[in-house]
């Protein structure tokens, strides 16, 4: 069985959403604290969003685990997946929030610069789950809301999109996928 970790960058300044801002001494310290509880789910894999909070908290959870592992910057965590063209979402970014952003893909609504959910969320995880042991993955609120929205069949109510650090967990047995996210179970079939 091998568990995958997607999981929301660990706390940032909450008035500041650039590409460059670091997580706070409250992210570092509760990134360790993170990585301690990881400690134990034989992690071997890291991978982040290119985006220095995503880093910056797969720093943490490595010094938590107290392992020595890479961290593996991975394009599509930072919106790949879910974004086409990086300039034209910039609007969207300013004139909608995140919650707006996810139910109005989930409604099937075409956003400037956006994959459709069902692409976007189909790209997402085969790209959390081709890793071929443990992981954990470092992404952002939006694309991790998302994929659970899709999985579980939710909309975007508020309560949906990730706290920091908090995990959408996958999880393979026998060629089966699973996932869980706070309440929610169930087999995913995104894939099919």
């Amino acid at each position: 069985m091998k568990k995958h970790y997607f999981i929301r960058h660990a706390h940032r300044p909450l008035d500041d959403w650039s590409r460059g801002v670091s997580i706070t001494d409250e992210g570092k310290i509760a990134a360790r604290a993170f990585g301690q509880v990881l400690k134990s789910e034989g992690i071997e894999g890291i991978w982040s969003s290119p985006v220095r909070r995503c880093k910056q908290t797969a720093d943490g959870l490595i010094v938590g685990m107290e392992k020595v592992l890479p961290v593996v910057e991975c394009d599509l965590l930072g919106g790949l997946a879910m974004i086409k063209n990086y300039g034209s979402v910039q609007e969207v970014f300013q004139q909608f929030s995140c919650e707006e952003i996810v139910d109005q893909l989930l409604e099937g609504k075409e956003l400037e610069g956006f994959y459709s959910a069902e692409v976007g969320c189909k790209k997402m995880l085969e790209c959390l789950l081709e890793k071929n042991c443990s992981s954990v993955s470092v992404s952002h609120d939006l694309f991790i809301g998302l994929l659970a929205c899709q999985i579980f069949k939710k909309s975007c109510a508020p309560n949906m999109l990730p706290n920091f650090l908090e995990p959408l967990i996958l999880i393979v047995n026998n060629n089966e996928v699973f996932a869980q996210y706070r309440e929610f179970y169930s087999k995913v079939d995104l894939l099919n």
